[in-house]
């Protein structure tokens, strides 16, 4: 009976799903490296678990209010937030690569994960 019940269990661990991982790209930016005037923070995190991505993005305070008071005198009602959060579907996640797509506009990203880097149409996005 003892065996029987060490096999069932040993049987469980076996067969069990891998366990989730969160995967993190930090400090992202166009090309020119971070640039600290615009970004106090710009990153994406992406939970294999939960097939869910988000890009959270802090704008400088200076430069939003900058930012928002020429849009204020162009006439726009557009207003720069200090925090931009977008979230992702994850459709393909593997050690090299993962597909989002957005549950917003429906557009699909693309991440490397050996290069760092977030393609979109095309732009790529470069972190560290």
């Amino acid at each position: 009976m003892k065996k029987l019940l060490g096999i069932t269990i040993l049987i469980c661990l076996i067969i069990s799903p891998s366990y989730s991982k969160i995967i993190k790209l930090k400090k992202c930016h166009k090309g020119d490296g971070f640039d600290k005037s615009m970004f106090d923070k710009w990153y994406y995190t992406i939970d294999t678990d939960k097939e869910t991505a988000s890009m959270v993005v802090e704008y400088n305070s200076k430069y939003v209010k900058k930012q928002n008071n020429k849009m204020k005198q162009q006439g726009r009602k557009f207003r720069l937030p200090e925090i931009r959060i977008l979230d992702f579907d994850v459709m393909f996640v593997d050690s090299n690569f993962a597909k989002l797509k957005s549950q917003v506009t429906g557009n699909d990203l693309l991440v490397n994960f050996k290069e760092e880097t977030v393609a979109f149409k095309n732009s790529k996005t470069y972190c560290k």
